[in-house]
C-alpha cells in the first residue's frame, strides 16, 4: 500500500514540476560513444563477475576433475574425458 501512495507521488510531483517521461524515451540525434563505452564494459564485468560468483557457489561441494563418472545401472561407472 505505501508503495502505491509512493509511487503516485512521485508520478504526481514529476507532472507538477515539468519532467516528462517522454523526453527520456525519445531517441538521441547521435550515439554518445562514450556512454555506450562505459555501458558496455559495466555490463560486461557485471555479467562476468555474477556468472563467476554464481558458479563457484553452485558448485562449492562438488570435486572438480577431468574426468566424469557417467552411471550406466549393471555396469557401473564409464569415465570420460
Amino acid at each position: 500500500m505505501n508503495f502505491k501512495i509512493a509511487f503516485l507521488s512521485i508520478l504526481l510531483l514529476g507532472n507538477v514540476y515539468g519532467v516528462a517521461a517522454q523526453s527520456f524515451f525519445e531517441p538521441a540525434d547521435s550515439l554518445n560513444t562514450k556512454r555506450f563505452n562505459t555501458a558496455l564494459a559495466f555490463t560486461a564485468t557485471t555479467y562476468s563477475v555474477f556468472s563467476v560468483g554464481l558458479y563457484n557457489i553452485w558448485y562449492k561441494s562438488t570435486i572438480r576433475s577431468l574426468f566424469i563418472c557417467l552411471m550406466t545401472g549393471e555396469n557401473g561407472c564409464i569415465w570420460t574425458r
